[in-house]
């Protein structure tokens, strides 16, 4: 899984606090979109499934990919915006 810890972070970076906030943050949504796909796939095996609880729980995974693609992009373009070369 993508985290922000797989940006380089500069040496004496005075916003470590708020990377390992982010890292924490990432890091809890991924747990979060696997707990869903586990659940997804446990209910889409039964034979008697509700296929409104189903959507939804997709809808909600969905909603945490977004989450987490928005993170990284943020963090990604904050990173390249302080270098220079």
């Amino acid at each position: 899984m993508l985290s922000y810890s797989n940006i380089p972070h500069e040496f004496g970076d005075p916003n470590h606090s708020t990377h390992a906030k982010l890292d924490a943050k990432i890091a809890a949504l991924g747990i979060a979109h696997d707990d869903l796909d586990a659940a997804i796939d446990a209910l889409a095996a039964t034979s008697t499934h509700d296929d409104l609880v189903l959507a939804r729980l997709k809808k909600q995974r969905l909603r945490i990919r977004d989450e987490i693609a928005v993170m990284l992009g943020s963090a990604f373009a904050a990173n390249a915006g302080g270098t220079h070369g």
